[in-house]
């Protein structure tokens, strides 16, 4: 039964314009490591370690390693949505108590420090799943190809992490949203607070996020973006913590 759940056939159809296409939606595992994100278009088996930006290819010194313990250490790192032999869409995670741990920075695997890991973050000692007294998993990352966008396929990549999470013992999963504004979106790849709560998230708790604060564009084009959603400008830059508990 549960080399079954770990590969689901996902349809796309109302929703999608063009023919029918099937994506599949499973967790990450060691025999593909995707430490590269969608930014560039899809990857594949063959493209992995070839990336149009050749500039990301240091990442790769300290993403693979930190997948490669991650995965061992707890089984996935990541839910994949596969359609044919491309990925289409990513969904990265975490236990939350990795992500508090010195050197973690802001878990992006493709920024330096502190955004990012730090280079010898790999080599820390994680906590074996058995001695995780908070087991929360924490999403890190969000990404679908642009033409993926807005047609279920990322309800359904949160959904696959639920049920996985479910089957190994998590407790709950907690992610980061801001409001529902089009910009956030396209700068950050987070979907927004109605979003996740559509998904059976709450607010656990709601926070200024004060780096918006020193981009002072950014900040006047979400506002209008506010305004014409006939949402209150003055609440762009909250940042919320959502959770879902198993």
């Amino acid at each position: 039964m549960k080399q079954v759940i770990n590969s689901i056939p996902f349809f796309l159809g109302r929703s999608y314009h063009g023919p029918m296409a099937s994506l599949i939606l499973k967790p990450m595992d060691g025999s593909f490591l995707l430490w590269r994100c969608l930014h560039d278009g899809s990857v594949t088996r063959k493209n992995l370690d070839a990336p149009p930006d050749e500039s990301l290819l240091p990442f790769r010194k300290t993403a693979v390693p930190l997948l490669e313990r991650l995965t061992e250490l707890y089984g996935s790192a990541a839910i994949l949505a596969w359609e044919g032999d491309e990925v289409v869409g990513l969904l990265r995670f975490v236990p939350k108590v990795v992500s508090e741990m010195e050197g973690a920075g802001g878990c992006c695997l493709l920024m330096s420090h502190p955004a990012g890991p730090k280079g010898d973050f790999p080599l820390a000692v994680f906590p074996s799943k058995e001695r995780i007294e908070d087991r929360t998993l924490v999403v890190t990352c969000m990404q679908l190809l642009s033409d993926r966008q807005r047609k279920g396929v990322g309800h359904a990549m949160v959904e696959r992490l639920k049920s996985w999470a479910r089957e190994e013992g998590w407790e709950a999963i907690e992610a980061t949203a801001y409001q529902d504004l089009p910009l956030v979106y396209e700068i950050t790849g987070n979907a927004g607070r109605d979003w996740w709560e559509g998904l059976g998230f709450r607010v656990m708790e709601s926070l200024e996020e004060e780096a918006m604060k020193g981009y002072r564009e950014f900040v006047q084009t979400l506002e209008t973006q506010a305004r014409e959603q006939g949402m209150d400008p003055q609440a762009v830059t909250e940042k919320f913590i959502m959770r879902w508990d198993t």
